[in-house]
């Protein structure tokens, strides 16, 4: 052979190796701290539905230090790879911004916290905080337990028998007071609050600087717990509530709604920066549902004590979600036609709301609703880092934000993917599971529940 031709095949040979080489994916199983960089991958912009391609993203001490194309790329020397092919998608963590974790066994409670990663969610907002719930908290934030980042809210400030102090308006602003020296998040309000008591606990938490969230109580407008400051809305109990031109404060399950008075309290929320929660699965849960969650394959990751209590509950289910279904379409379709901000929340482990699972059914519902896949992603992505007040530290991915990702085999921008099928791994404050790493230890949570 002459040498000019064995030069031109040995070329060849290095060209081919090279480009095999980078269609090889690398996915490590786990990795627990330092720098990791992700290699020869789509990010997916949720500010504007945008892919920006072959890109590699440097990691350090769980920030995103660096974002750049493949070829102008500097990656430390000390850095572990995950390493894409040009065909997967990095998007941002998701966001469960209705969460309950009730005090159970510690093991139980950081089961549930797995369950969230497994499926993608890397922040939650823990709607009913309290003591009990303190070491489960500090366990994660500490890196001890894996699990989302938590943003937790006061116990729930009802005006019920159980809650002390929250019969007089100044009594409940001392209580106001001592939440917010306690360190929490935000303050959660709910449906029994006397007029008086609930206007003294918004106007306290205005003046301490705190958010305010929760339900909208009974003996007050939708309207009124807007100009009172209420930051979120959980459910959509007060809209259907003032939309249904009744008494009754379920009226979402049962009452004809006025599209008019529902399009109009979504705008007054609109312009006034309030977000609105709506816990879609939750609301439409059916008897027939409820069979089916119990012979589901995600009903094994569930421990026996929480079966217990739900099986032990009120909440069975609805006969016949019909009216229920039609309020929850009218009310999802109108915050849209309004662009009026909307957050992910599950109510997680209430009325057989899996963890983690139950989230996957809400991207599920809205999309055969027919929203479009960018305002899901938006809904559980940025908007959620917006709500809680916090989006410049995630939501997004950019230089300087925490590293709360998603690697995805598919493009979520063109339909909303089953996360975890279609997910490659997940990055939780610069910690990086892969999902066969995470579909192990489910099966191991499974198994435990057996013995």
């Amino acid at each position: 052979m002459n040498r000019p031709l064995k030069a031109a095949l040995l070329l060849i040979s290095i060209l081919f190796y090279r480009c095999s080489d980078d269609q090889k994916l690398v996915i490590p199983d786990q990795i627990d701290e330092g720098t990791v960089s992700f290699k020869n991958v789509n990010i997916v912009s949720v500010t504007d539905g945008q892919i920006i391609s072959n890109q590699t993203v440097v990691i350090s001490n769980g920030q995103i230090t660096s974002i750049s194309g493949n070829q102008e790329a500097e990656i430390p020397e000390n850095a572990e790879i995950i390493k894409g092919n040009g065909n997967e998608f990095l998007m941002p963590g998701m966001i469960d911004a209705h969460t309950h974790i009730f005090k159970d066994e510690p093991q139980i409670m950081a089961d549930n916290m797995f369950l969230l990663l497994a499926n993608g969610v890397t922040t939650i907002r823990m709607m009913a905080g309290g003591a009990e719930r303190e070491a489960l908290i500090n366990e994660v934030k500490n890196g001890n337990v894996p699990g989302p980042n938590v943003f937790v809210s006061s116990a729930i400030l009802n005006d019920s028998p159980d809650v002390p102090g929250l019969h007089d308006p100044e009594e409940a602003r001392n209580l106001v007071r001592e939440i917010v020296d306690s360190g929490v998040d935000l303050i959660k309000v709910y449906t029994f609050l006397d007029p008086d008591v609930y206007f003294a606990i918004m106007d306290e938490a205005a003046k301490l600087g705190i958010q305010a969230s929760g339900h909208v109580p009974h003996e007050i407008t939708f309207k009124q717990a807007v100009d009172a400051g209420q930051r979120t809305f959980e459910h959509l109990w007060g809209i259907a509530h003032d939309a249904s031109k009744t008494d009754d404060p379920l009226a979402v399950f049962s009452q004809q709604l006025d599209r008019s008075i529902v399009t109009d309290l979504l705008t007054y929320a609109r312009d006034n920066g309030r977000w609105i929660t709506p816990t879609i699965f939750a609301e439409v849960l059916s008897k027939s549902d409820v069979q089916k969650i119990r012979l589901s394959e995600e009903y094994r990751y569930i421990s026996p004590v929480i079966k217990q209590n739900w099986a032990n509950g009120p909440l069975q289910g609805l006969d016949d979600p019909t009216q229920a279904i039609t309020n929850v379409n009218l009310i999802l379709t109108e915050i849209f036609n309004t662009d009026t901000k909307m957050i992910i929340g599950t109510d997680m482990n209430v009325r057989y709301q899996l963890p983690g699972f139950s989230y996957q059914w809400e991207l599920d519902y809205m999309s055969d609703l027919g929203i479009t896949s960018l305002d899901i992603l938006q809904a559980a992505t940025i908007n959620g880092a917006s709500a809680m007040q916090d989006n410049t530290n995630f939501g997004t991915i950019e230089v300087g934000k925490q590293a709360d990702l998603l690697l995805l085999k598919v493009n979520p921008l063109i339909s909303i993917p089953n996360i975890k099928e279609q997910s490659l791994g997940v990055m939780v404050k610069g910690i990086w599971y892969s999902q066969q790493y995470l579909n192990d230890k489910l099966e191991d949570i499974a198994e435990s529940y057996l013995n």
